[in-house]
């Protein structure tokens, strides 16, 4: 820059090549239209020329058709390509943009995104304060070339922080991160000019490179030198599954079952429970995204330190293969969610009114475990279980306790509809940061059919 304005024009040729990388960006993920747009738009704005800027646009939009396309011949038609849009759409809004938020202040929200991609406070401070000196620097001497930059990083950061999903908070700031970074180092230089050049720059940031290394070393050095947990849980399936098993993973792990799995029956856990739920001819065996220590179960973990807890989605740290024996399968009819779960167990909530089929394994009655969570927003709930052609039996679940209730079975295949007398909303519970819109009553944390011999002892014991 000379007097605060942009020099002449360059040739068109680099213009050309940036409304190209613009473009192709953009067709390679289509999500950094967010962050790409902004940056094209201002940087049109402050060419020359009306030539310059016809130039930019021709060749900008030249290049967008030719991968868009590309893009509708991959998905068959426009009709295709319209409905894997308006698919990513509803799933962006009611995930990403919605239920991902739950549970997470503003604050907690914006220090995903601004301050964890730069690592711990010790670490991301020193870097955000630069980079607020280096933007008042820049304003005071007015930097011009530097605010397409800023301004791509500003609607970026605020489409972030309004629509985006936290957990992907380090990993979806990334395009921002250069504007971030430019600005710390004006702010460096700039306190090197107010030091007298006593400052030395490139000091601070070798002390930055090892404070970052010393922060991240332990997790580095551990994905090089062992087998990742959800590549230790599938050689682990290998060894123990039958080739006749269904392996029911979740969604994070998919790509390792679909890849590594070749040769099983692989399906998604909720999906995989509709069809194989009531079976009992297939061994099941759940691949899971977590430490799940139930029974039978084998855990693969990896340390977690802060870094893995700050810098990723918390995906992969640990992974469990859990058999699913046939006395504890069930089909869910209706008003039943798919499976979650945590370290120390799984569950699945019950609606309104929820209705399970249970195989036919001779036995004479089904023991089932009902809780609620200590911060449940209802006392007690009674809750009736209705066996189709059988007997009734209901008991009451209070808040932060389980329930067992042993329900007889009638001979042959048995439906079971269970009713509790009161649901609620979590997004409508004052006070609560839920964003889940689903009615809710209790959760079944356990379901096991008794075998003829052990209903027997289990009387005989009373």
């Amino acid at each position: 820059e000379a007097d605060g304005g942009l020099k002449p024009a360059a040739p068109l040729h680099w213009i050309v090549l940036a409304a190209l990388a613009c473009a192709v960006t953009i067709g390679w993920r289509l999500q950094f239209a967010i962050a790409v747009v902004p940056l094209f738009l201002v940087t049109v704005l402050m060419l020359r020329s009306w030539r310059e800027r016809f130039v930019a646009v021709q060749w900008f939009a030249i290049a967008c058709a030719v991968w868009l396309i590309v893009l509708i011949s991959v998905c068959g038609s426009v009709d295709g390509f319209w409905t894997m849009i308006r698919g990513q759409a509803a799933y962006f809004a009611a995930h990403d943009a919605d239920l991902s938020r739950t549970g997470r202040s503003t604050v907690q929200i914006a220090l995903r995104f601004i301050s964890h991609p730069w690592g711990p406070k010790w670490l991301a401070l020193p870097v955000l304060v630069l980079a607020f000196i280096g933007l008042f620097d820049a304003a005071r001497r007015r930097l011009r070339l530097i605010v397409p930059l800023l301004v791509m990083s500003a609607v970026y950061f605020g489409f972030a922080l309004l629509m985006m999903d936290p957990a992907d908070g380090v990993r979806y700031a990334l395009p921002a991160l250069p504007a971030i970074a430019l600005l710390a180092a004006l702010g460096i230089e700039h306190l090197r000019q107010l030091s007298r050049e006593m400052l030395v720059d490139w000091a601070l940031l070798a002390l930055y490179a090892f404070g970052a290394y010393a922060y991240t070393g332990p997790l580095l050095r551990q994905r090089v030198s062992e087998p990742s947990p959800p590549y230790a849980a599938i050689q682990y399936i290998r060894s123990v599954a039958p080739r006749n098993a269904v392996i029911l993973y979740d969604l994070p792990l998919k790509p390792h079952a679909q890849y590594l799995l070749r040769g099983y029956t692989r399906l998604r856990v909720d999906e995989g429970l509709l069809q194989y739920g009531h079976r009992v001819d297939r061994p099941l065996y759940q691949l899971t995204d977590s430490a799940t220590e139930t029974p039978n179960g084998k855990v693969f973990r990896w340390k977690t330190p802060d870094a893995y807890t700050k810098l990723t989605r918390g995906h992969y740290g640990a992974a469990s293969v859990v058999p699913l024996p046939v006395t504890e399968r069930f089909l869910a009819l209706s008003g039943i969610s798919p499976p979650e779960r945590t370290r120390t167990g799984s569950w699945r909530w019950i609606g309104a009114r929820g209705v399970i089929a249970l195989p036919d394994l001779g036995a004479r009655s089904v023991r089932l475990t009902l809780e609620v969570p200590n911060d449940y927003p209802l006392g007690t709930n009674r809750v009736r279980v209705d066996v189709t052609n059988g007997a009734t039996v209901s008991g009451i679940v209070a808040r932060g306790g389980k329930t067992v209730l042993d329900v007889p079975l009638p001979p042959g295949r048995a439906q079971l509809t269970i009713t509790p007398d009161k649901t609620f909303v979590p997004a409508q519970v004052p006070g609560r940061l839920s964003r889940d819109r689903r009615t809710l009553s209790v959760m079944i944390t356990g379901l096991e059919q008794i075998a003829p011999a052990a209903a027997a002892a289990r009387q005989a014991a009373q």
